[in-house]
């Protein structure tokens, strides 16, 4: 990849690479390892000292291309830069950059009518911006089939509390007293969102069975306090104990976001979590591609992979831990069976979980990846978990890899039982 960087570059041109950071970030020091090999100049890199202009002059102004947005205003500024070439990093792309993995940013990237897609070799992109402007105006259709999610009881605010509920995501709650009307959340999730249309959903559980207060939920511009959607519940019976306070709302161009919470006060409430997903993808959704969710290792090109591709993890680069994890999407009451399509030799050292909610949960249940039975060889195989959920809740599904033998993942499938 920066071997044909370094044959097509002209003298005197520096390179974009993305994701874009602040610039005091280690995160961007991995630029720099690439600069001690091919000398490259950097429109941006790493500096214990960032100049007091770099985050107005460049951070600011091309944050919109870590989600793969290109818009006229990018383009000029990368050109009046003397930058002709950007090379993304998907091994720079952690959720501090993006709500979204990574396949997203580099879809919209190869959708680009202001550059043209050279080589792809992962981890690392290689675009080109095109000499001469598109007249067409760039749309942005990436999107992602990952959930945003957050905690009702990492997220509380005064008076709430965390109290333990095993059927809630996570296992816990953000419980509040009646009496006291008003906002119940820290503003969450405080973070810029790509362009295209959301689903925002709130999950309340009824207070040993009294009645709903009456809820409301806003999603607003983190900037401008601009209000982007509301919607509202008036106080109601419990039901069938649990309540979904959902609504939509679209965004032009990568925007910081918040969501607020009320209640009325007249009965306790249990807040659960909030998730956010596309509007556009389909509820509920029983199958991922393991590129598609967050995940280590490299994404490889495998024609006998679902998709072409497959996830490949390699025992002396990669950490020992959690390979994957995701969809963090809603996931119906029932019984259902997970499973893994993947592919590894003998013996069998890793476990395949399902969870529901955040990164503590605690696993709903597990099997070991199986060893290749000898006689058939290397090639792709299956290992099946059944679980059962006695509420909607937001699935978690991971790996976790101890590092002891190369490991491919392919695709995770949900089916009901």
């Amino acid at each position: 990849m920066y071997d044909r960087l370094a044959r097509e570059q002209r003298a005197g041109e520096a390179i974009l690479e993305l994701p874009v950071w602040p610039g005091d970030t280690s995160w961007s020091s991995i630029y720099l390892w690439y600069v001690t090999r091919y000398r490259n100049p950097l429109l941006n890199g790493y500096s214990p000292a960032v100049p007091r202009d770099y985050a107005g002059r460049i951070f600011q102004p091309l944050y919109p291309l870590d989600f793969g947005e290109m818009r006229r205003p990018q383009y000029d500024l990368l050109r009046r830069q003397g930058v002709r070439f950007i090379v993304f990093h998907e091994e720079a792309y952690p959720p501090q950059v993006s709500q979204f993995p990574v396949r997203l940013a580099t879809e919209n990237l190869r959708n680009s009518p202001f550059l043209e897609t050279l080589a792809s070799e992962p981890p690392l992109w290689l675009f080109r911006l095109r000499d001469e402007v598109p007249q067409a105006a760039p749309t942005f259709a990436a999107t992602s089939p990952i959930g945003s999610l957050w905690e009702g009881e990492l997220s509380l605010a005064p008076p709430g509390q965390r109290r333990a509920d095993p059927l809630a995501s996570d296992g816990a709650v953000a419980t509040y007293p009646a009496g006291r009307a008003g906002i119940i959340n820290r503003p969450i999730p405080r973070r810029v969102f790509p362009t295209g249309s959301f689903r925002v959903q709130a999950r309340f559980l009824a207070a040993d069975g009294r009645p709903f207060p009456g809820l409301g939920l806003t999603v607003k511009n983190a900037e401008s306090g601009l209000v982007l959607a509301t919607t509202a519940l008036a106080a109601a019976a419990a039901g069938n104990g649990l309540v979904d306070l959902t609504t939509t709302f679209a965004l032009a161009e990568p925007t910081p976001i918040f969501v607020e919470l009320t209640t009325d006060g007249s009965s306790p409430v249990n807040w659960d979590f909030l998730l956010l997903t596309f509007a556009d993808e389909p509820e509920p959704r029983l199958a991922w591609e393991v590129e598609d969710l967050w995940h280590m290792g490299r994404t490889v090109a495998d024609p006998e992979a679902s998709g072409g591709l497959a996830v490949q993890l390699d025992p002396e680069r990669d950490p020992h831990d959690f390979a994957f994890s995701g969809p963090n999407r809603l996931l119906p009451a029932g019984s259902w069976t997970a499973t893994l399509r993947f592919m590894a030799a003998p013996p069998a050292v890793e476990r395949f979980e399902v969870a529901v909610g955040g990164a503590a949960s605690a696993p709903l249940a597990a099997a070991p990846l199986p060893p290749l039975p000898a006689p058939s060889g290397p090639g792709y195989q299956e290992v099946a978990v059944p679980f059962t959920i006695e509420r909607s809740a937001p699935l978690r599904l991971r790996v976790f890899f101890p590092g002891r033998r190369r490991l491919l993942l392919d695709r995770v499938v949900v089916t009901p039982r």
